[in-house]
């Protein structure tokens, strides 16, 4: 089976490459940024996995959200 190559994938398998390599550290850097919003009070009662689990439930709930509107 052979790979195919950046230039080959659509852009949306790009984006979902990237996501993918990047995801401890978009996760991190998500967490982070909500520990820090006074506005979110709840995270801050997560644990990390409790956070990282939660993470594409709502990127699902979001994305349902903009395709309603």
């Amino acid at each position: 089976m052979t790979s195919l190559s950046e230039e080959a994938l659509a852009p949306s398998d790009q984006l979902a490459t990237y996501l993918a390599a990047r995801r401890d550290a978009l996760l991190n850097n998500w967490r982070t940024a909500c520990e820090t919003d006074p506005a979110l009070k709840g995270v801050k009662s997560l644990s990390r996995e409790e956070f990282n689990n939660k993470v594409p439930f709502m990127l699902n709930m979001l994305q349902q959200l903009y395709i309603s509107a």
